[in-house]
Protein backbone atom coordinates (compact mmCIF):
# COMPACT_ATOMS: atom_id res chain seq x y z
CA UNK A 1 0.00 0.00 0.00
CA UNK A 2 1.46 3.48 -0.66
CA UNK A 3 -0.26 7.18 -0.91
CA UNK A 4 -1.97 6.41 -4.33
CA UNK A 5 -3.89 3.26 -3.02
CA UNK A 6 -6.15 6.09 -0.81
CA UNK A 7 -9.04 7.29 -2.13
CA UNK A 8 -11.03 10.28 -1.48
CA UNK A 9 -13.48 10.65 0.77
CA UNK A 10 -12.53 7.17 2.76
CA UNK A 11 -9.01 8.89 3.54
CA UNK A 12 -10.55 11.56 5.98
CA UNK A 13 -11.50 8.58 7.82
CA UNK A 14 -9.05 5.81 7.45
CA UNK A 15 -6.46 8.76 8.74
CA UNK A 16 -8.64 9.71 11.71
CA UNK A 17 -9.34 13.49 10.16
CA UNK A 18 -12.38 15.69 10.07
CA UNK A 19 -13.40 17.27 6.80
CA UNK A 20 -14.40 21.14 6.26
CA UNK A 21 -15.44 23.09 3.55
CA UNK A 22 -14.15 27.27 3.77
CA UNK A 23 -12.74 29.59 1.06
CA UNK A 24 -8.80 29.65 2.27
CA UNK A 25 -7.61 31.84 -0.14
CA UNK A 26 -9.89 34.56 -0.28
CA UNK A 27 -7.77 37.70 0.84
CA UNK A 28 -4.96 36.28 -1.28
CA UNK A 29 -3.17 39.13 -3.29
CA UNK A 30 -2.84 38.15 -7.74
CA UNK A 31 0.34 36.95 -8.34
CA UNK A 32 1.94 38.69 -12.18
CA UNK A 33 3.40 35.92 -14.25
CA UNK A 34 6.44 36.90 -16.48
CA UNK A 35 6.12 37.39 -20.31
CA UNK A 36 8.14 34.59 -20.89
CA UNK A 37 5.69 31.79 -18.69
CA UNK A 38 2.34 32.99 -20.17
CA UNK A 39 3.09 31.71 -23.62
CA UNK A 40 5.43 28.29 -21.96
CA UNK A 41 2.55 27.60 -19.93
CA UNK A 42 -0.45 28.26 -23.32
CA UNK A 43 1.62 25.92 -25.29
CA UNK A 44 2.67 23.33 -22.16
CA UNK A 45 -1.05 23.01 -21.52
CA UNK A 46 -1.70 21.94 -25.20
CA UNK A 47 1.26 19.61 -25.39
CA UNK A 48 0.42 17.95 -22.07
CA UNK A 49 -3.39 17.57 -23.40
CA UNK A 50 -2.66 15.55 -26.36
CA UNK A 51 -0.19 13.25 -24.19
CA UNK A 52 -2.67 13.21 -21.56
CA UNK A 53 -0.46 11.78 -19.02
CA UNK A 54 0.32 12.68 -15.15
CA UNK A 55 4.22 12.68 -16.18
CA UNK A 56 3.43 15.39 -19.46
CA UNK A 57 1.57 17.28 -16.80
CA UNK A 58 4.54 17.69 -14.19
CA UNK A 59 6.61 18.75 -16.69
CA UNK A 60 5.10 21.16 -19.03
CA UNK A 61 2.96 22.85 -16.89
CA UNK A 62 3.47 22.81 -12.94
CA UNK A 63 7.04 22.56 -13.11
CA UNK A 64 7.58 25.68 -14.83
CA UNK A 65 5.27 27.40 -12.72
CA UNK A 66 6.91 26.36 -9.62
CA UNK A 67 10.11 27.48 -10.88
CA UNK A 68 8.81 31.07 -11.86
CA UNK A 69 7.81 31.08 -8.21
CA UNK A 70 10.77 29.84 -6.90
CA UNK A 71 12.66 32.66 -8.74
CA UNK A 72 10.19 35.39 -7.36
CA UNK A 73 10.40 34.64 -3.92
CA UNK A 74 14.58 34.83 -4.30
CA UNK A 75 15.13 30.68 -4.02
CA UNK A 76 13.99 31.05 -0.52
CA UNK A 77 12.04 27.48 -0.39
CA UNK A 78 13.00 23.86 -1.58
CA UNK A 79 11.75 22.52 -4.29
CA UNK A 80 11.51 18.34 -4.63
CA UNK A 81 10.44 16.62 -7.86
CA UNK A 82 9.51 12.91 -7.97
CA UNK A 83 10.97 12.52 -4.53
CA UNK A 84 9.91 9.55 -2.22
CA UNK A 85 8.76 10.20 1.35
CA UNK A 86 8.17 7.09 3.62
CA UNK A 87 6.61 8.30 7.16
CA UNK A 88 4.98 4.73 8.01
CA UNK A 89 5.63 1.82 5.36
CA UNK A 90 3.30 -0.01 7.53
CA UNK A 91 0.41 2.77 7.20
CA UNK A 92 0.79 2.83 3.84
CA UNK A 93 2.16 6.10 4.12
CA UNK A 94 4.74 5.73 1.52
CA UNK A 95 5.48 6.73 -2.15
CA UNK A 96 6.53 9.19 -4.73
CA UNK A 97 5.40 12.92 -4.57
CA UNK A 98 5.15 14.91 -8.05
CA UNK A 99 5.92 17.95 -5.69
CA UNK A 100 7.09 18.69 -2.46
CA UNK A 101 7.69 22.44 -1.26
CA UNK A 102 9.85 22.47 1.60
CA UNK A 103 10.86 25.62 3.67
CA UNK A 104 14.64 24.89 3.44
CA UNK A 105 16.47 25.94 0.24
CA UNK A 106 18.54 22.74 0.23
CA UNK A 107 17.71 21.13 -2.54
CA UNK A 108 19.66 17.79 -1.92
CA UNK A 109 17.78 16.36 0.87
CA UNK A 110 14.03 16.81 1.87
CA UNK A 111 14.44 18.48 5.17
CA UNK A 112 11.27 19.63 7.64
CA UNK A 113 9.19 21.50 7.74
CA UNK A 114 7.95 20.65 3.80
CA UNK A 115 4.86 23.18 3.42
CA UNK A 116 3.53 21.53 0.91
CA UNK A 117 2.40 18.91 -2.06
CA UNK A 118 1.13 19.50 -5.42
CA UNK A 119 0.44 15.96 -7.25
CA UNK A 120 -0.34 15.98 -11.07
CA UNK A 121 -3.26 13.49 -13.01
CA UNK A 122 -4.03 13.29 -15.93
CA UNK A 123 -7.27 13.60 -16.24
CA UNK A 124 -9.90 14.23 -13.15
CA UNK A 125 -8.69 16.25 -10.59
CA UNK A 126 -10.60 14.59 -8.01
CA UNK A 127 -8.20 11.40 -8.72
CA UNK A 128 -5.69 13.16 -6.63
CA UNK A 129 -7.51 13.69 -3.70
CA UNK A 130 -6.93 10.25 -1.91
CA UNK A 131 -3.27 10.59 -2.61
CA UNK A 132 -2.98 14.09 -1.80
CA UNK A 133 -4.64 14.22 1.21
CA UNK A 134 -2.67 10.73 2.35
CA UNK A 135 0.60 12.61 1.50
CA UNK A 136 -0.34 15.62 3.47
CA UNK A 137 -0.78 13.37 6.11
CA UNK A 138 2.47 12.27 6.33
CA UNK A 139 4.10 15.13 5.93
CA UNK A 140 2.12 16.55 8.65
CA UNK A 141 3.57 13.55 10.87
CA UNK A 142 7.05 14.61 9.15
CA UNK A 143 6.93 18.17 10.58
CA UNK A 144 5.78 17.20 14.33
CA UNK A 145 8.44 14.59 14.90
CA UNK A 146 11.25 17.25 13.94
CA UNK A 147 9.05 19.61 16.55
CA UNK A 148 7.59 21.82 13.73
CA UNK A 149 3.41 22.39 14.50
CA UNK A 150 2.22 24.38 11.34
CA UNK A 151 -0.71 23.65 8.54
CA UNK A 152 0.44 21.72 5.59
CA UNK A 153 -1.25 22.80 2.32
CA UNK A 154 -1.53 20.41 -0.83
CA UNK A 155 -3.29 20.49 -4.66
CA UNK A 156 -4.49 18.37 -6.85
CA UNK A 157 -4.26 19.25 -10.35
CA UNK A 158 -4.76 18.59 -14.04
CA UNK A 159 -2.79 20.99 -15.12
CA UNK A 160 -5.17 23.19 -15.88
CA UNK A 161 -7.61 22.62 -13.01
CA UNK A 162 -6.39 22.78 -9.18
CA UNK A 163 -8.01 21.93 -6.03
CA UNK A 164 -5.91 23.02 -2.75
CA UNK A 165 -6.13 21.66 0.76
CA UNK A 166 -5.50 22.41 3.87
CA UNK A 167 -4.29 20.20 6.90
CA UNK A 168 -3.93 21.65 10.61
CA UNK A 169 -3.82 18.68 13.15
CA UNK A 170 -6.29 16.36 12.12
CA UNK A 171 -8.59 19.21 10.31
CA UNK A 172 -8.73 18.79 7.35
CA UNK A 173 -10.62 21.97 5.08
CA UNK A 174 -11.10 21.90 1.45
CA UNK A 175 -11.00 25.17 -0.56
CA UNK A 176 -14.31 25.52 -1.27
CA UNK A 177 -13.25 27.35 -5.17
CA UNK A 178 -11.99 26.19 -7.60
CA UNK A 179 -9.12 26.92 -10.31
CA UNK A 180 -8.24 27.02 -13.86
CA UNK A 181 -4.86 28.11 -15.12
CA UNK A 182 -6.54 29.32 -18.03
CA UNK A 183 -8.47 32.26 -16.40
CA UNK A 184 -7.31 32.16 -12.60
CA UNK A 185 -2.87 31.61 -12.99
CA UNK A 186 -2.53 34.75 -11.35
CA UNK A 187 -4.65 34.03 -8.39
CA UNK A 188 -2.55 30.42 -8.58
CA UNK A 189 0.58 31.44 -8.61
CA UNK A 190 -0.60 33.81 -5.71
CA UNK A 191 -2.05 31.21 -3.72
CA UNK A 192 1.37 28.97 -4.20
CA UNK A 193 3.73 32.10 -3.10
CA UNK A 194 1.93 32.70 -0.32
CA UNK A 195 2.51 28.98 1.12
CA UNK A 196 6.50 29.11 0.64
CA UNK A 197 6.69 32.91 1.60
CA UNK A 198 6.99 33.14 5.39
CA UNK A 199 4.79 35.42 7.29
CA UNK A 200 6.33 38.90 8.38
CA UNK A 201 7.82 38.98 12.17
CA UNK A 202 5.38 40.50 14.50
CA UNK A 203 5.63 44.24 15.24
CA UNK A 204 7.37 45.12 18.65
CA UNK A 205 5.28 46.90 21.34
Amino acid sequence: MSFRDFKFPAVVTDLGMTLHQSPLFAGVRLQPISDYLRPRLVDGLLLSQGLNNEKARSEFVVAPLLLELWDISGRSFGLHSGCELTVDEARGLNGVCDFLLARDPLVFVVRAPVLAIIEAKNDNVWNGFGQCVATMHAVAQLNRDAKIDRPVFGASTTGVHWKFFRLIGTDLTIDAADYSLMSDVEKVAGILLSIVTPPPPPADG
